[in-house]
This record gives C-alpha cells, sequence and structure tokens, in this order.
C-alpha cells in the first residue's frame, strides 16, 4: 500500500491529511476552551463535540472551486478559524444550518436560510415563528405599511408559477408570541444588487447564488430583517454574536473578495538575471564636437518649422 500522500504547503510541514484531521478537533477546543474562560457562553442545548466531528466529516468531502479538497487547499488558520465561528454561533452543517466555502486558499463559514432562523429564535425566546418565501412573477402579492413596518396580506402561490427565472421578490415575516408580526420584502433587483460581488467573484459550480437563487433570495431577506431582532437583542453579543457579521451581506463580500485577492495575490521572486556592467567609454573631445555640430542643423531646422523664412529669429538666421 503506497505511502500516504503528504499534504501541499498550506498544511503543517510534515503532516499526513489523516495526522492533520485528527489534530484539527483538539486545536479547536482548546481555542474554545480559552474563550470560554473568557467569558463566551455557548448556546444552550448546542452539543459542540457532535457538530465538530459532524463539520470535520462535511470537511473531507468539500472541494474548491479547482474540484480539490479544501483541507489541503486552505490555510490551517482559516479552517480553525471557520470551525471556533461556527461553534460560536451555535450552527450545525449536518442540520444544513452553515457550510464551507472556500475563497482563494481561506476557508469560510456560510451561515444558511436554516442557520439565520435558529440564530433569531435562539436569541430572542418572544419569536413564535420566523419563515421567508419567494415571490414569483404569476403569485398574487400585497403587503401594507403599518407604523413604519412591513405587513404581508396576500401572498396566493399556484405550483405552477413556481419558477427560478421568473423570482419577482422575497420577504421575511417573524411572529412573536405576543402577537405582533415583522416583514421584510426585497424585490428581485434589490436581491441581485446583493449579490453583485459574491457571484463575480465565485465559480458557477461553488456559488449558491447561482445554483440554487431561491433558497440564497430568502436568505438575504433574512438576513436583513435579523440584522434588527438579534443585534438589538440584550444577549445578542453574549450569546450570538451579530448575525450578519457585518452591516449587510454586501459589506460581507467585500471583505471575503479582499481575502480572496490576498490570498490569490503571487509574488515574483524570480531574481533578475545578472548583467555585466560595460566598461566606462572615454570619447575624444574632437569626436564631441563633431557630432555637436552635426545635432545643430537638426536642432534649428525643428525651430524653423515655427516661423517663416522672413521672421527667423536673429540667432537662428
Amino acid at each position: 500500500m503506497p505511502e500516504e500522500k503528504q499534504v501541499q504547503k498550506t498544511q503543517p510541514k510534515g503532516m499526513t491529511l489523516k495526522e492533520y484531521t485528527e489534530k484539527l478537533p483538539k486545536t479547536v477546543l482548546e481555542e474554545i476552551e480559552d474563550r470560554k474562560r473568557q467569558g463566551l457562553v455557548i448556546p444552550p442545548n448546542y452539543a459542540v463535540g457532535n457538530a465538530l466531528a459532524s463539520a470535520i466529516m462535511i470537511l473531507q468531502q468539500t472541494l474548491d472551486k479547482n474540484k480539490q479538497p479544501v483541507l489541503l487547499t486552505c490555510t490551517p488558520e482559516s479552517v480553525r478559524q471557520a470551525l471556533v465561528e461556527m461553534i460560536t454561533h451555535g450552527l450545525s452543517p449536518s442540520k444544513q444550518q452553515c457550510y464551507f466555502i472556500a475563497y482563494g486558499n481561506k476557508l469560510t463559514l456560510f451561515e444558511s436560510y436554516f442557520g439565520i432562523q435558529q440564530r433569531a429564535k435562539a436569541t430572542d425566546p418572544n419569536i413564535k415563528n420566523i419563515f421567508a418565501e419567494v415571490v414569483y412573477e404569476k403569485d398574487k402579492f400585497k403587503y401594507v405599511l403599518e407604523q413604519g413596518h412591513k405587513k404581508i396580506v396576500l401572498h396566493e402561490q399556484e405550483p405552477e408559477n413556481v419558477d427560478i427565472n421568473a423570482i419577482k421578490g422575497a420577504y421575511a415575516t417573524i411572529v412573536y408570541k405576543d402577537g405582533p408580526e415583522v416583514s421584510e420584502y426585497m424585490s428581485w433587483p434589490q436581491i441581485k444588487k446583493s449579490w453583485e460581488r459574491s457571484t463575480s467573484m465565485s465559480s458557477k459550480d461553488v456559488d449558491p447564488h447561482i445554483n440554487q437563487p431561491d433558497l440564497m433570495a430568502k436568505r438575504t431577506v433574512l438576513r436583513r430583517l435579523c440584522r434588527t431582532v438579534v443585534n438589538t437583542s440584550d444577549d445578542s453579543q453574549l450569546l450570538l454574536g451579530n448575525v450578519c457579521g457585518y452591516d449587510d451581506e454586501e459589506e460581507e463580500e467585500k471583505v471575503l473578495i479582499q481575502e480572496t485577492m490576498e490570498a490569490e495575490r503571487t509574488i515574483d521572486i524570480t531574481p533578475e538575471p545578472e548583467t555585466k556592467e560595460e566598461p566606462e567609454q572615454v570619447i575624444p573631445e574632437q569626436k564631441i564636437q563633431e557630432q555637436k555640430q552635426k545635432d545643430k542643423p537638426k536642432a534649428s531646422q525643428k525651430q524653423a518649422n515655427f516661423f517663416d523664412d522672413d521672421e527667423l529669429p536673429e540667432i537662428l538666421r
């Protein structure tokens, strides 16, 4: 049986992929324990060990845009940070609450539509239900404004209306236990605008905005709605941190793109070819004077082009 292939240069030197994978959980858990000592609170009823084991199994099968395993091409630091972020947010990859995407040689945790729902409910116990829906072109849809908030009053949809090539918009709604509802709606142009940076930088094979536009539309509008709910909660920073990470999806993509550019930037370290210095040549004074005489008529002619013959300045005649 051939010896196991050594991991690439992004991984610790001299360590096989198997050894690297076996050591990864311990490294992540050590950082989690260190953060706990600094005040981090893990979401209740969250099985850290199960989520971490599930994430590593998924990562072993996850490929980047070049069809290479992310555990081989992404830096250990980015892999560790993505797993730590997953745990601090209380997300489960086995429940499709998050997944991992490689940007350049950096692994990034991508929170899904289901993950946003889970975090919002965990942050605000008063939330009874939270959901998002896609509005298609042939749907009957209407909302009204009440005290600055949108309220969906009509959404009728026939099964044949569902067509990812005919999305009109999407909305998200939070239903509270004490009765009120709060909704957010985004038109399809607004949604696509928030995706522009991401879709321009990602491969079509791995970009969920292209492959699953309906789910991503739900995610985008849900993020916008939950940003206010989670970030204004008294326990939001203690329990889960910022649900969005950044002010909006466009800001998030700016950071991801910057990381990608830094990761993919190459530096040319090829040494310049050595050149032999030519000895300085001493030009005889006679040749210098002869060259001046040759150049003088040319300069005079160039200047004369600006004047008529009878207008030549005295110095050029």
